[in-house]
């Protein structure tokens, strides 16, 4: 009886063991997981979005007051990317409402990315270890983007439409020529009235993950708001000409009025891009190697072939478009451009929360206005770098 007892106690402790045993496992995998989801996405987007620590050029008066009248139009930022709240003002990143509205942005163009390279030399989609699944299961996104590119550009979009809808009239979403013409009006008749303008938005698709040449995703995608979307997989041969599914897909973006933008584009996916569109295209972040000899960043060639076409080039603020994170860079830059391809055809690109350290946020764009006043643009070339091109662009090429 009394080693049938000692059996039994030992029996119960073994079990009560393998329990807090159990438990105390499933506290730590619990623990792993909530820091994981609480600091793996602050921790990658504070290595990603350091800022420069040298400081912009002082602000003078004339610079502001110009700025105030800018219609000013950024054509590529990834702030969707990240899970803080953009409609408040946030000490990371490099952009939310109050800081547009600081910069005073009319219109920014917000990219959905689709895969988060590391390590990279430049934007958010070049080679290395793709960090999007991890980042995806760390923001809680649902469980259909963990694997798929296509899922994840929709949640994006999910995000977007989301984002315009909590801000009430704070983000005006732009899918039309009529959108942009009545965001001209709201921010007309707010600022006559002394109230805080509108801001623009408008939902890009940043790389090529997601189209892969099929037209029904593309369908799928213009459907869900996206407005401009780079060339999908398989847009060249084997033997460097434009594919059958890339003739079809760029046919498909002229008839719907997407624009095509080439900024993330391989060099001959570039040229048979340049060769067939029949409408103007758009780098909407780039730089340019006769200022920065970046393997990323276009050619004179390029660059004047998408000129030619009536296209914009975005020139961006990042030390790999422009090989040092500092107003002057950036204007050295778009005065290299403007001499190369004209006034008409250079635009902003910041990549903004795109994976790089930039001299200023949205909130600080007014420092690019001295800077450009300074470097001798006029204020007519200045309207028309800060935003007057990319917005007749965009006037030309969205549908109706």
């Amino acid at each position: 009886m009394f080693w049938s007892r000692l059996a039994l106690g030992e029996a119960a402790r073994s079990v009560g063991w393998r329990k807090r045993t159990l438990w105390a496992g499933v506290g730590v995998l619990l623990l792993v997981g909530a820091v994981f989801i609480g600091a793996f996405p602050r921790l990658l987007a504070w290595r990603l979005h350091q800022h420069t620590q040298v400081a912009p050029p002082p602000m003078n008066a004339q610079a502001q007051t110009l700025h105030s009248k800018l219609l000013v139009v950024d054509l590529h930022a990834t702030s969707l990317l990240w899970s803080r709240n953009l409609l408040a003002r946030s000490e990371w990143g490099h952009v939310d409402l109050p800081r547009l509205t600081d910069g005073n942005v009319a219109l920014q163009v917000l990219g959905a990315v689709t895969t988060l390279s590391w390590p990279r030399e430049g934007g958010v989609s070049d080679g290395g270890i793709d960090l999007m699944p991890s980042l995806a299961m760390a923001q809680l996104w649902p469980a259909r983007t963990w694997a798929s590119r296509l899922q994840r550009a929709l949640h994006q979009a999910d995000l977007f439409k989301a984002l315009v809808k909590r801000s009430e009239t704070g983000l005006l979403a732009i899918r039309s020529k009529t959108d942009l013409d009545q965001l001209l009006l709201a921010r007309s008749q707010a600022q006559a009235n002394g109230l805080t303008p509108p801001v623009g938005v408008m939902l890009s698709l940043d790389g090529p993950g997601g189209l892969d040449g099929d037209l029904a995703v593309l369908d799928r995608l213009f459907d869900a708001g996206f407005r401009m979307a780079s060339p999908p997989a398989g847009t060249v041969g084997q033997d460097g000409l434009l594919s059958a599914s890339g003739r079809a897909w760029l046919n498909r973006m002229g008839e719907k009025g997407m624009v095509v933008d080439v900024a993330n584009a391989a060099p001959p996916v570039l040229k048979e891009i340049l060769a067939h569109a029949q409408f103007p295209i758009v780098a909407s972040h780039s730089g340019l190697r006769g200022t920065c000899d970046h393997g990323g960043n276009l050619s004179d060639d390029q660059a004047r072939a998408i000129a030619a076409g009536g296209g914009v080039i975005g020139i961006g603020f990042w030390p790999a478009a422009v090989c040092e994170a500092s107003i002057d860079a950036i204007v050295k830059a778009i005065r290299y451009a403007v001499a190369l391809v004209g006034i008409e055809h250079v635009a902003l690109g910041s990549n903004f929360d795109g994976g790089a350290r930039t001299p200023i946020d949205a909130a600080g764009l007014a420092h690019l206005t001295r800077g450009l006043t300074a470097a001798g643009f006029s204020d007519d070339d200045i309207a028309k770098l800060a935003g007057g091109n990319a917005w007749q662009l965009l006037r030309r090429i969205l549908p109706p």
